[in-house]
């Protein structure tokens, strides 16, 4: 049961670093390289708001990539975590 409750820590844990490590990269790396104003010729018209205040133009699929990671991934971190708890918590 122990090799059970420590594997399940391990993928719960593991599951959360990297939910929040790819939701980290999207915003540091769309901040750095994504340009300040739109750029029709490259399909860069959508605004996008990454790190605090700080707008960028993005296409269609970055937009997407986006999406997903809002709308998947933060859940999916707040499950792991709560997995993470549960069964810490529990003797």
């Amino acid at each position: 049961m122990r090799v059970a409750k420590r594997a399940l820590l391990a993928i719960f844990l593991i599951g959360f670093c990297f939910c929040v490590c790819i939701n980290v990269y999207i915003q540091v790396s769309y901040a750095s390289s994504m340009p300040v104003s739109a750029q029709p010729e490259s399909g860069r018209t959508f605004l996008l708001e990454v790190n605090h205040d700080c707008y960028r133009y993005v296409n269609k699929r970055e937009l997407e990539r986006v999406d997903v990671a809002r709308f998947v991934l933060y859940p999916l971190a707040f499950v792991c975590l709560f997995g993470f708890v549960a069964v810490k918590v529990v003797p």
